[in-house]
């Protein structure tokens, strides 16, 4: 078909045909996009950093209990109240976080870290709490310094190097999914740029 030999109104028509489909395809390419963006953030927001930060709670406070636990040896009476009430809170916290971390972790990895800290986590309960009650007789400080230096303090190391793995995990997916929104952005921004550019040059092609 010639276009030079069409009437001017018809191709006015036809170029303001061809802006208006390319701005519809525009405008359902945004929509799409700006979905995709608001899935990503979404995700970042109520699922991965919530994940990195109950997992980054859960190391500061297990930490928190790894510096009372030395001092289970050397206070007495209220003193000593004290500290195992600020282990005990610990002790909610970190449970509650692994409850909460076992219902938004979706990750393969993040499941497998999860199971691994849990099983990692009721090898140093059992060991500290069999430091506790010797502790709890004067005759058996000896065996709970013994007990804590040989099954205590390396079971800890294990649960923390867990749970320092799974932070990192998490931390990983933050920025990776931050980053793959910056992508689709961009690759947006450039198709819709392009396709605007086309509809302009075909409409102006049509309506000479």
């Amino acid at each position: 078909m010639n276009f030079s030999n069409l009437k001017v109104g018809t191709r006015l028509t036809l170029g303001f045909g061809v802006l208006v489909v390319a701005l519809g395809v525009v405008g359902g390419m945004a929509m799409l996009r700006m979905g995709q963006m608001n899935e990503s953030i979404e995700r970042i927001a109520q699922k991965d950093w919530n994940n990195a930060r109950l997992a980054m709670e859960i190391d500061s406070r297990a930490r928190d209990n790894a510096a009372r636990t030395g001092e289970l040896f050397i206070v007495e009476g209220e003193a000593l109240a004290k500290v195992r009430a600020g282990m005990e809170d610990n002790k909610g916290v970190i449970t509650r976080n692994l409850d909460e971390l076992d219902k938004l972790l979706y990750l393969p990895e993040g499941k497998a870290l999860h199971a691994k800290i849990k099983e990692a986590r009721a090898a140093y309960v059992q060991s500290f709490t069999r430091v506790t009650k010797l502790l709890a007789d004067p005759k058996g400080r000896a065996e709970a310094a013994r007990v804590y230096q040989s099954e205590t303090m390396p079971g800890l190391e294990v649960f923390m190097g867990q749970v320092g793995k799974l932070v990192e995990l998490q931390k990983g997916v933050v920025a990776k999914t931050a980053e793959q929104s910056e992508k689709d952005y961009a690759t947006a921004r450039t198709v819709m740029i392009a396709l605007i550019l086309a509809a302009l040059a075909a409409g102006v092609v049509l309506a000479l």
